[in-house]
């Protein structure tokens, strides 16, 4: 087998075209040979690791593609992984230089100067505001012990109006004679009603949370690359196949729907209209079950 040194700097897609071309090998031959798609082999060779499916399947790939070319396997594996890692750093490196906000200096610059004229603004408030609450107390316009603004006007009914059908259900300590003060009246007509508004928002509370709850589980799974995957639902397995870019497959459960993904990194997954999220795999495979 043909052994690589290490300062010998070639990506493992020119390594097995270059030697591919050398033994005189096309690509459809080769397909033939390691029963691997043309396109997967062309992937490989231009090293356009986004239409592959996980790293687990891809280092089998150049497993066999090593052996048919008389290339040793392990050597290769190793390079595939450091120029994957390599790749993997540097996007995410990017996306972190994407996101992180550019510093304005003179932004921060404008922003301190403000800040003690909202403090001399809230002083100004604050004075303005009890110079006005004592004026307002001295002069009657406020009753400073009650803390009220405006008393409301009790209204005052004659005794006649008062009839016993009003007081069914107190006992006998809240009962009101004819001869009642109107103020009395207007106390028991007040706890009436407030109790009558608190039945009805337990009511209207105790409807909320008695709303029927969703039936069947609904997955939908969009293909932002390509991806190999298979979906079983409440045990039977009804899908498996690889979905492309702008692929979109729904699927819909009574009891759970496990999937596995052979690239999780390259879809995006929505479970019940709700987009669920998976952190990076450096592998791109992982079994999945919903509900979680």
């Amino acid at each position: 087998m043909i052994e690589f040194k290490a300062e010998e700097k070639l990506g493992i897609g020119e390594i097995i075209r270059k030697e591919r071309e050398k033994k005189g090998i096309s690509i459809d031959y080769l397909s033939n040979l390691t029963k691997i798609s043309k396109e997967f082999i062309r992937a490989i060779e231009e090293e356009k690791f986004d239409l592959l499916p996980g790293d687990v399947y891809v280092k089998g790939f150049i497993r066999n593609i090593s052996l048919v070319l008389g290339l040793n396997p392990d050597e290769l594996k190793k390079i595939y992984t450091a120029q994957r890692a390599a790749l993997y750093e540097e996007k995410i490196l990017k996306e972190a230089k994407e996101k992180l906000p550019a510093y304005d200096a003179k932004v921060e610059k404008k922003v301190k100067p403000k800040r003690p004229w909202i403090l001399i603004l809230f002083l100004l408030v604050m004075i303005i505001g009890g110079s006005f609450y004592l004026y307002a107390s001295r002069t009657g316009m406020i009753d400073l012990f009650s803390r009220t603004f405006v008393k409301t006007p009790t209204p005052s009914f004659s005794g006649q109006e008062v009839t016993k059908s009003a007081l069914k259900g107190s006992s006998k300590d809240e009962m009101i004679s004819y001869e009642s003060s109107s103020s009395q009246v207007v106390a028991l007509g007040t706890e009436t009603v407030a109790v009558a508004a608190l039945e009805s928002s337990v009511s209207s509370v105790t409807q909320l949370v008695s709303s029927p709850k969703v039936e069947k589980l609904n997955l939908k799974v969009v293909a932002t690359g390509r991806c190999w995957l298979r979906v079983s639902i409440d045990g039977k397995k009804v899908f498996e196949g690889v979905l492309v870019k702008g692929d979109e497959k729904v699927w819909e459960a009574e009891e759970n729907i496990t999937v596995r993904f052979g690239n999780i990194n390259e879809v995006k997954v929505y479970f019940n209209g709700e987009e669920v999220r998976f952190p990076s795999s450096k592998t791109g495979v992982v079994d999945i079950v919903f509900p979680q």
